[in-house]
């Protein structure tokens, strides 16, 4: 029978995951009081939250944001972190913190547009620079061809001035 306080929890978790970017599932088990707390505020000040829940809510908050597919995310007991702006600054924060920690947290999947990763690939999101430099180097790469074209033209149209002046000034050198 729900209770009243899972209905509000479940309300919350749908609020939260359907503004995410991002929900990455954490295997929290033997991580002290204190890692967890010192994890929260690490993960706080970059305004990422970590929440622990019941996965069968999780499951029920997650259809109901109409992100079905982010049930998968967690399996057994799982810590969720969830990123609301830039999706990448989670992934590379947890893998900061599980690479520094030097205890039992372990990064398992991470949704992340529509798709489940698993752990293997997370190093591989973390390590893509930031949104706005990939567009900045898509739009370069779009921009240096188009240059090089309008280069080219602008040469070709300066010789053929440089011949038509050529012949300009031979003609008046024999008319004269």
């Amino acid at each position: 029978m729900p209770t009243e306080k899972k209905i509000e929890a479940v309300k919350e978790l749908t609020d939260a995951l359907s503004r995410s970017t991002v929900v990455i599932g954490a295997d929290y088990r033997g991580l002290s009081v204190g890692d967890s707390t010192a994890l929260r505020r690490q993960l706080g000040e970059a305004g990422i939250e970590m929440q622990v829940i019941k996965n069968t809510l999780f499951s029920l908050a997650a259809a109901a944001a109409g992100k079905a597919a982010m049930a998968e995310v967690a399996e057994g007991p799982t810590a969720l972190i969830i990123g609301y702006a830039d999706p990448i600054a989670p992934i590379k924060a947890v893998l900061e913190y599980q690479r520094t920690a030097r205890n039992t947290f372990a990064a398992r999947k991470a949704f992340l547009d529509g798709q489940v990763y698993p752990a293997a690939r997370l190093n591989d999101l973390a390590t893509l620079p930031p949104k706005e430099v990939l567009l900045a180097q898509f739009a370069g790469a779009l921009q240096s061809p188009l240059t090089n074209l309008v280069y080219l033209l602008q040469a070709t149209i300066q010789e053929f001035s440089g011949v038509v002046d050529a012949r300009a000034e031979q003609l008046s050198g024999a008319a004269a």
